[in-house]
């Protein structure tokens, strides 16, 4: 079968041209066979991934966790805020990641406890210590 339009060779049982695009049946069965592309290709669920905000707030909380925490101190905060706001994110968009975001949430929390126990344990031994305790630090 010969294409009407730019005259190039199509399969038989095609309803569209691979050449130029023109409708080769009536334009009954154009519609018709555009409707049910539609239709397969809409049955199909859309993939769903991890959020990235739910990742980045993981990562952050977990490194500052393990001790990145005395490294920079502000990294359990960013840690929580992302994780906060790709939870948010993937409530309204239907995205995979709550449990990261929720560990992020759980981990940067505790890295913020420890950070604060740990400059309170500093701030009591330097007021008993006194400048002792720099010479007991650093030689």
């Amino acid at each position: 079968m010969y294409c009407k339009h730019c005259g190039s060779k199509v399969a038989d049982n095609s309803n569209f041209c691979t050449s130029c695009g023109g409708a080769l049946g009536s334009t009954e069965t154009a519609v018709r066979a555009v409707t049910e592309e539609a239709a397969q290709s809409s049955d199909k669920p859309a993939e769903k991934k991890n959020d990235a905000l739910a990742i980045a707030g993981f990562a952050i909380s977990l490194v500052s966790f393990l001790g990145a925490v005395f490294l920079i101190p502000p990294a359990p905060i960013v840690g929580i805020v992302l994780s906060v706001l790709g939870l948010r994110r993937i409530k309204r968009s239907g995205n995979e990641g709550r449990g990261l975001a929720i560990a992020g949430i759980i981990l940067g929390a505790l890295a913020l406890l420890l950070l604060m126990l740990a400059s309170t344990i500093m701030a009591i031994l330097f007021a008993l210590l006194g400048t002792d305790l720099l010479a007991v630090m650093f030689g």
